[in-house]
């Protein structure tokens, strides 16, 4: 959902991210710098800033959610967009949403983006027993909860890491990001999820390589 449906860099995560700096500031009792340097370190190691505090300071999950996801304070900044509206609409079989963010974030950014309605299902670090993606226990969650049969999946997301599990799940993978590379794992590539449009036919399939 973050950087994939909506810019999430210069929307939700830069007040997160300070949230989540004051967080480990106050817990841990660490300077400003070291508490970004620490909440960078746990993402790059463990997929998630949470799963390097519950692993290695026993910090409790769900308050550092509560205190790191609230949305009033950059609601304004997410703006209902008609054209990702008209996308997914226009894309068939179930839209399901599979976020390393809080269910209640994922809940309140889609309600904001206008498209709540248009998903099927949504998920959050919660529903996989806090392992994020990539790890196999999120993306085997996500295949037995909704019955899917991986090789009839298209997986779209900004991040490498879990488009590369996906793929070899068997799964077609579509990054969105501005980068000239393709890694192999990736069939498709598009600089934002608008451009998605080029690659849907009528049917609502995808149709051809970029």
């Amino acid at each position: 959902m973050d950087n994939t449906l909506h810019e999430a860099e210069i929307t939700t995560f830069p007040a997160i991210d300070d949230r989540m700096n004051r967080y480990i500031k106050s817990k841990l009792n660490l300077s400003e710098q070291l508490s970004n340097q620490l909440r960078q370190h746990f993402w790059k190691k463990y997929g998630a800033t949470l799963v390097g505090l519950m692993v290695e300071y026993g910090i409790e999950g769900s308050e550092f959610l509560r205190a790191t996801h609230r949305l009033e304070d950059f609601s304004e900044k997410i703006f209902r967009s008609k054209s990702l509206n008209t996308l997914l609409r226009r894309l068939n079989g179930q839209k399901i949403i599979a976020s390393n963010g809080p269910i209640q974030y994922v809940n309140d950014v889609l309600r904001l983006l206008g498209v709540r309605e248009l998903v099927s299902n949504f998920y959050g670090i919660e529903s996989y027993k806090f392992e994020p993606k990539p790890s196999r226990r999120a993306f085997s969650f996500l295949v037995r909860k909704n019955r899917l049969s991986p090789t009839k999946c298209i997986f779209v997301d900004d991040n490498l890491a879990n488009l590369k599990r996906a793929k070899s799940l068997g799964m077609r993978t579509v990054w969105v990001h501005s980068d000239f590379r393709r890694p192999k794992w990736v069939d498709f590539r598009v600089p934002s999820i608008k451009k998605l449009f080029s690659l849907v036919a009528i049917d609502g399939r995808l149709k051809n390589s970029v």
